[in-house]
């Protein structure tokens, strides 16, 4: 597969890249690696909750506001 950056990007890569021991392709594959299990995660966590709310598994939206407020004092 070829993966063509921009330059921009590639000018924020070239640094990380230039650490002892690394190279390019290495970074880029931890970066896309690191993508995808959190895109994973992140897809679950959805089907999980689209799941839970066609069975009727949800909060209202002031409780779910006074949980967030709660959280945020914190």
């Amino acid at each position: 597969m070829d993966l063509h950056v921009t330059p921009d990007l590639q000018a924020k890569l070239v640094p990380l890249a230039a650490q002892p021991g690394r190279d390019t392709g290495a970074s880029v594959q931890d970066a896309l690696a690191r993508y995808i299990e959190d895109q994973t995660r992140f897809l679950e966590g959805v089907e999980r909750g689209i799941t839970a709310s066609e069975r009727g598994e949800f909060i209202e939206e002031d409780e779910m506001d006074a949980r967030v407020a709660e959280m945020l004092k914190s």
